[in-house]
């Protein structure tokens, strides 16, 4: 009997290669909140001219890495089905963005030695080939994509395999110019690197010039149309952005593991031998730990809040879900930044690390905000219809959006008037914050408690709210309307 090739669906894969992503896009910022923050400097000094840069870069690279995260989504979504060449080509990938933190670092720390930016760039030239090459085979070998692909009347398989390879193959022009252009001037391939991050706007450009010259408009219209409809599943996005979010989360308390636990050394000269001492020392920095990963925990807890009533995602939410995810990666900065600060004879530095603190959240709440108006904005197509503008849920989640650009915007410019805000206080209104989404849950309930005149429990009727499925919404009308109007 012949031997049969058996096929596993991509499913397994894409977690994978979504953890090994999320992962990546976060331990970027460990260079970054490892810097050196020197007690008689002044910490406005040492934000503009040593770490301004290395956050601008940081950025850069988070933004990078997040747009191949979206190819790679976007390509998978198509794929029906994975055989080992398929799966070794996919680890390959994932090898050569594994070491982009490694160049990522080298350029943070030397932005103007050329070996450093070349060492980067190479890294972006493999990833292209490879997926040049990863995209070349899925085409052309049967039964990997979805049948879907064959059929599609509006975009032909050759169309859209034309269209995954030129954003490859952009990246990879623009790569090549930039390291061409190192040895002339590092400033000239940073601004070629750095116009590669619209990647996506030079691919839909050249298109145009493309099917206009072969005067086929309508046919870059229908393309530009059918792709704009194929969004990334809220799913993987979910997936994505739970994995920064964990990662943050423990960036933090390996910090306190790696700084807070004394030496033995320490331990006996310093403390007496007393590990009471020594850690009731570090009090502060285990309040700045309480205080990020309580703020880190609830603006996850606002973003599942937001996206499980999210239908689809848009293009400019995926934006603004990025901008947001690279805010969180900030974190660990400021927690370094406060725990370091955390006393009050520092006086100006403290307040402007609980400045940047609330700086970072404020931001970071806002981004879900516009996420929120965004979807609003057409709810018909983005968002269930039980959180439609005007119901429960809808003045629900804009009370929960405020409560972060609100408490951190007011002890900014407190801070900013008077100098007797303290780590501690800050750290201290952090940690009470769950208390008001404990509250608003409880406003929320209340509709619950309310009793009809027979004593039973009435549920608060709310327009758009859709309480019978809809498989059996047609069957209920008529009874419905018979009870009305019996004539």
């Amino acid at each position: 009997m012949a031997d049969e090739q058996v096929s596993s669906t991509s499913g397994r894969l894409e977690a994978y290669s979504d953890a090994v992503f999320s992962i990546i896009a976060t331990v970027m910022i460990i260079p970054i909140s490892h810097s050196e923050l020197s007690k008689t400097e002044g910490v406005q000094t040492i934000l503009l001219n040593q770490l301004f840069v290395k956050i601008l870069i940081y950025y850069g690279c988070f933004i990078l890495v997040s747009s191949l995260w979206e190819g790679h989504v976007m390509l998978y979504s198509f794929i029906r089905s994975v055989d080992e060449f398929t799966i070794i080509i996919n680890l390959m990938f994932l090898m050569v963005v594994t070491f982009m933190p490694f160049t990522f670092t080298l350029v943070s720390q030397y932005p103007e030695d050329n070996l450093a930016i070349e060492l980067f760039l190479s890294c972006i030239i493999m990833v292209c080939l490879i997926q040049i090459a990863f995209i070349f085979y899925v085409f052309w070998k049967p039964g990997i994509l979805k049948e879907s692909v064959d059929y599609d009347l509006e975009v032909t398989k050759a169309q859209r395999r034309r269209w995954f390879l030129s954003g490859y193959l952009v990246l990879l022009v623009g790569s090549i110019l930039a390291l061409a252009s190192v040895p002339i001037h590092i400033f000239l391939a940073s601004t070629i690197m750095i116009c590669l991050l619209t990647r996506d706007r030079l691919r839909k450009l050249l298109f145009y010039v493309y099917y206009r010259y072969k005067g086929e408009l309508d046919t870059y219209k229908a393309m530009i149309s059918n792709i704009k409809s194929s969004v990334i599943p809220k799913e993987r996005l979910e997936a994505f952005s739970d994995g920064v979010f964990a990662i943050v989360a423990t960036l933090i308390i390996l910090d306190i593991c790696e700084e807070t636990v004394p030496k033995k050394s320490d331990l006996k000269d310093k403390y007496g031998s007393s590990l009471v001492k020594a850690l009731t020392d570090s009090s502060n920095t285990f309040l700045a730990y309480g205080g990020t990963f309580v703020t880190v925990g609830m603006l996850w807890f606002i973003s599942h809040a937001l996206f499980k009533y999210i239908r689809d995602v848009s293009s400019l939410m995926l934006t603004f879900n990025n901008l947001f995810l690279w805010l969180i990666g900030l974190s660990p900065l400021g927690f370094k930044m406060t725990s370091v600060y955390s006393e009050n004879s520092w006086g100006h530095n403290e307040m402007i690390s609980i400045q940047f603190s609330c700086a970072v959240t404020f931001l970071a709440g806002l981004s879900l905000a516009v996420i929120w108006i965004i979807a609003l904005m057409s709810q018909q197509k983005y968002l269930y219809p039980d959180a439609f503008y005007g119901t429960r849920i809808h003045y629900s989640l804009c009370m929960k959006m405020m409560v972060y650009p609100f408490t951190s915007l007011f002890i900014y410019f407190l801070s900013v008037k008077s100098e007797t805000v303290s780590i501690e206080l800050f750290y201290g209104v952090q940690i009470g914050t769950p208390l008001l989404f404990l509250l608003l849950s409880l406003i929320e309930l209340c509709p619950l408690l309310r009793k009809t005149p027979d004593g039973a429990s009435a549920m608060l009727t709310l327009p758009h709210v859709s309480l019978v499925d809809s498989a059996d919404m047609d069957d209920s009308l008529p009874n419905i309307y018979g009870a009305i109007n019996p004539n």
